[in-house]
């Protein structure tokens, strides 16, 4: 199909549905960034477990000052010195990233920022030892099971160093991102020791909540767990939209793409026949 499709000079993202363009969406448009933008404040933050930057895009957003990242995937950390060279990413190639290396990052970021750092620290640890979703295809006894919680070898664990360094730093605030599994597995029990160090290490932790993203604006259902807390005062989750933006806000073709749909069909149907498909 693909040579077939070289040869009248196309590619399988010119294939759309016939009637694709005469569905459009009417509703609430979608959110951007661009829709929480605030005045900079300037309040720092630090992020782990860094990603793409996901995290860091909505702090910025609301008017955060990044100040460090650290993140041990490679291709991510040139991803995101492409696209904000005024970050400072903490990662290979030139460091390791690594946050189960707490002494190493303690250090780093020690450079960085103080003790008693005025700021907040974000992250979301890898989650396959804690999701649902992610094992619900591999049998428990299967080596490719992964859902063994904190008994992961490589990612079990990175929630607990995430928080040895919160207590070392005592950031103003914290937020830890994750799937909701994390708060089910073992019966709840090691989450509550986690909640149990932050409330030892005088911080104020609200109780942990799953929020759905399409009720803050997201065309899509995506349900994380959130643990947030600060050593200042209380915080306070988000109320949720009354209403929810479908897929179709961003899935639809602009204009353009819609006037010349028409005749773009007409040769797609040329390309099936030829290719005996149609």
């Amino acid at each position: 199909m693909a040579d077939v499709l070289q040869h009248f000079g196309y590619s399988y993202d010119h294939l759309v549905y016939e009637r694709n363009s005469s569905r459009t969406w009417k509703k609430i448009p979608p959110k951007s960034l661009g829709d929480f933008k605030v005045d900079e404040h300037a309040i720092p933050m630090v992020s782990f477990f860094t990603g793409c930057g996901g995290i860091d895009l909505g702090f910025e957003a609301a008017g955060f000052k990044h100040v460090a990242a650290f993140e041990f995937n490679e291709l991510f950390c040139k991803t995101l010195r492409q696209n904000r060279p005024e970050w400072k990413i903490f990662g290979p190639p030139d460091s390791a990233g690594d946050i189960s290396e707490t002494a190493n990052v303690i250090e780093t970021l020690g450079k960085v920022i103080p003790l008693n750092f005025e700021g907040v620290f974000t992250g979301g640890p890898p989650c396959q030892s804690f999701s649902v979703a992610a094992n619900q295809r591999f049998a428990k006894s299967g080596k490719n099971f992964k859902r063994i919680g904190f008994a992961h070898k490589m990612n079990g664990n990175l929630i607990l160093d995430y928080v040895t360094l919160i207590k070392h730093f005592r950031p103003v605030c914290f937020l830890i991102e994750n799937v909701p599994g994390l708060r089910d597995l073992d019966s709840g029990k090691q989450l509550v020791k986690i909640v149990d160090q932050l409330e030892k290490a005088g911080y104020a932790v609200e109780e942990p909540t799953v929020l759905n993203a399409s009720d803050y604006g997201v065309p899509q259902h995506r349900n994380r767990l959130f643990i947030v807390g600060s050593r200042k005062k209380r915080l306070a989750f988000p109320l949720p939209e009354k209403s929810a933006r479908g897929s179709g806000s961003v899935l639809s073709r602009n204009q353009n793409e819609a006037a010349n749909s028409e005749t773009r069909t007409h040769s797609l149907k040329s390309v099936m026949r030829y290719a005996q498909l149609d």
